[in-house]
């Protein structure tokens, strides 16, 4: 379809792809994105285990038990980012089998950016590295902010990065988009319009296809790059406001998640939060705005005075 191809290269540009040599299709949802791309790793290294940090999405680890590949969790440091000593310490063992290691632009609770450059360097006591990334969260960031030059594609080692534009965008259907380098795909199915099907869902409905070259031809590039400023400086208000609170809110660079101490259980309901442990977090899409943000914290003062009562 005319309109899914137009999406697949325009997105490949915006994260530092070669239009020409990468593929790419509009998934049903952000679980076969990463499946794809990591499917398109294991392919290329049969033998190769799959490497995430401990805060990566649980779409990952699902991902790894449906096609029955060992899942080797990574350690985080203090930004929440992966360790690169411990990834390096694990690929050592790996005995020239190669590694699949899974990046993430902005994890679910904190935010963290992993170091692509360093995860090549730490990850090749493994043999050859496939790096997948996982930018459903940070995708349509990252190419308004000053790593724009520096991230997806730009780095040699990831083979295929998975999007997911219809939560930036506010679509009414879910859907992702899954990219990859055309040299990590199997020679029979090397461009876009191939006789065999590289896709993981084959046959699927052309209706996001739409939505999504629709919604990107109305934002155009500049509308996109307000929709991320805007969703930065409403992440750095949601820290500022959760701070006066007492939460202790963390948001990292150009992450427009903010993690915070947990409030009570029926406010994470109501909002619909991301939570583990004692740490809860906002993601500033399109939908979040100054004034939610300004009701959700009334609504967590409100509750923390009844408590003190």
């Amino acid at each position: 379809m005319a309109m899914e191809l137009a999406v697949v290269m325009y997105l490949a540009e915006l994260s530092n792809g070669d239009p020409d040599s990468t593929f790419g299709y509009i998934t049903s949802g952000v679980r076969e994105a990463n499946q794809f791309g990591i499917d398109r790793g294991c392919t290329i290294l049969p033998y190769a285990r799959v490497y995430c940090s401990e805060a990566a999405d649980s779409s990952i680890a699902a991902c790894a038990r449906l096609m029955r590949r060992e899942l080797v969790l990574v350690e985080c440091d203090a930004s929440g980012a992966m360790d690169m000593r411990h990834l390096s310490q694990l690929c050592r063992t790996a005995d020239g089998e190669g590694a699949v290691v899974v990046a993430t632009v902005g994890t679910p609770l904190e935010g963290a950016v992993d170091d692509v450059a360093a995860i090549g360097a730490a990850a090749m006591g493994a043999g050859n590295v496939h790096i997948h990334l996982d930018a459903t969260i940070g995708g349509l960031i990252a190419p308004f902010t000053s790593d724009r030059s520096r991230w997806g594609f730009a780095h040699s080692n990831v083979g295929s990065i998975a999007l997911s534009p219809h939560t930036v965008l506010g679509l009414p259907m879910q859907s992702a988009v899954a990219l990859c380098r055309t040299d990590v795909l199997d020679a029979d199915a090397s461009g876009f319009a191939a006789s065999s099907d590289a896709t993981i869902s084959g046959s699927r409905s052309g209706s996001p296809g739409v939505f999504l070259w629709y919604a990107l031809a109305r934002s155009g590039t500049a509308g996109l790059a307000r929709n991320a400023w805007r969703a930065l400086d409403t992440a750095a208000y949601a820290a500022d406001s959760l701070a006066l609170l007492g939460l202790d809110p963390v948001v990292h660079g150009s992450s427009i998640v903010v993690s915070f101490d947990r409030p009570a259980e029926w406010i994470c309901q109501r909002y619909h939060l991301t939570t583990a442990g004692s740490r809860a977090a906002v993601t500033t899409v399109g939908h979040v705005t100054k004034d939610l943000i300004d009701e959700f914290c009334r609504t967590i003062a409100d509750d923390l005075a009844q408590h003190m009562t």
